[in-house]
């Protein structure tokens, strides 16, 4: 191992530990406390499994990710068995496998006043716009049906880094606006 491999190494070692030793570890259990699950009754969105997506609230939660192959959804300092997404080597696990049980969230926390809707996916949300199209927009547009527009005070986080996406965003965030206001004046 060269000289500069070790000093990346040591260096993601010492920043975790601090990271752990601040935040905490993050244990796998099979119902974390605190968790609150609906299914999003939108006709003919399903994912992957043919299931219909679940929304989960959680109260003071937490989101982490690599922007790579894992997404943590984290209560208390439990990971949500269903709602964490990992990837390894081309294929899904379960939560058992999610890279934050065994590094932690090595990130400085952001904190949000309100309700906020993660859409997290790893890489391919924000620069693959197949993805885009065919798995983050239906998670957008599966939020809003049966809801009032103007009752919507939700947060919107993604990191996007492809014009052609960024555009259809502004696309659908114009639509959900101008349901807003004709809501709101009826």
């Amino acid at each position: 191992m060269n000289l500069k491999k070790k000093l990346q190494f040591f260096f993601k070692f010492f920043f975790r530990g601090i990271f752990k030793i601040i935040y905490g570890k993050i244990y796998y259990i099979e119902n974390a406390d605190n968790v609150y699950i609906s299914l999003v009754n939108s006709l003919g969105i399903i994912n992957f499994f043919n299931e219909k997506y679940r929304v989960y609230k959680i109260n003071n939660g937490r989101v982490y990710t690599d922007n790579v192959s894992n997404v943590a959804i984290i209560s208390g300092d439990k990971i949500v068995k269903n709602a964490s997404y990992q990837q390894i080597k081309g294929e899904l696990k379960d939560a058992s496998h999610n890279i934050t049980l065994e590094i932690g969230t090595p990130r400085i926390k952001k904190y949000y006043k309100g309700r906020v809707l993660s859409l997290a996916q790893g890489a391919s949300g924000h620069t693959n716009y197949c993805h885009w199209l065919l798995d983050i927009l239906p998670k957008i547009t599966s939020v809003f049906p049966g809801r009032s527009a103007a009752s919507l005070d939700i947060k919107l986080f993604l990191f996007v880094k492809s014009l052609t996406i960024s555009m259809s965003l502004y696309i659908v965030i114009s639509m959900v606006h101008l349901l807003r206001r004709m809501d709101s004046s009826l």
